[in-house]
């Protein structure tokens, strides 16, 4: 049996005015949606709301269903309708997917401080990397690598992943890095992917991190 996670949420009319911000869980046997605040407003039985899934400054679902509960405290909404409006430059995060990288061929590292690279290169060339893939969007890959050798902005990967649709191995470009000592954050930009693919990642990525 799936849990029902709470996640910050507005309660909406349907014009767009907001109501009330609160918590919203997904039931997920039956894909009601149950809304809780300190202050709910009371709505009659069948009145037609929306429950908008924030998340930091993004709106990125939108519940719109009919009352069946009307308390002080909950609303329930049944007969839901889901409707994914998360921005191009969102990024779904904390998802549990592994990548493997190989090193694309580069010409020199942009730091004095990379020179022993260069003199690996060929050995490195051949190496991949195992990392768990924690983040994607629709041109944004996060990953992170516990490794005793830290990566840079600016270094380019092959990456093949282990979600469950048809993706190629991509390109990809480090934008970000954030090390802490053997612990690795790294944000990356999807180079090849084409519009086709891009889509069936996004629909993907809507269906798998927005119950």
């Amino acid at each position: 049996m799936q849990k029902s996670v709470w996640f910050p949420a507005l309660l909406k009319s349907v014009e767009g005015e907001v109501l009330a911000c609160g918590a919203a869980s997904v039931i997920p046997e039956t894909g009601d949606i149950n809304f809780k605040s300190d202050f709910v407003p009371l709505f009659p039985m069948g009145e037609v709301l929306m429950i908008a899934r924030l998340d930091e400054d993004y709106e990125i679902a939108n519940y719109t269903g009919k009352v069946y509960i009307s308390n002080r405290k909950l609303m329930r909404l049944v007969s839901v309708k889901r409707e994914i409006v998360a921005p191009a430059d969102y990024v779904f995060r904390d998802l549990p997917f592994k990548g493997t990288l190989r090193p694309l061929r580069e010409e020199r590292p942009p730091t004095r401080r990379f020179l022993k690279f260069r003199a690996k290169a060929a050995e490195q060339d051949e190496r991949t990397y195992e990392v768990d893939v924690v983040g994607l969007g629709q041109d944004c890959l996060v990953f992170h690598y516990d490794g005793d050798t830290p990566f840079y902005r600016n270094q380019r990967f092959l990456v093949k992943t282990d979600l469950p649709i048809n993706l190629p191995e991509t390109e990809i470009e480090i934008e970000e890095a954030f090390i802490l000592g053997r612990k690795s954050s790294y944000s990356c930009k999807l180079e090849t992917l084409t519009d086709e693919e891009r889509q069936r990642l996004m629909q993907f990525l809507m269906i798998y991190g927005i119950p």
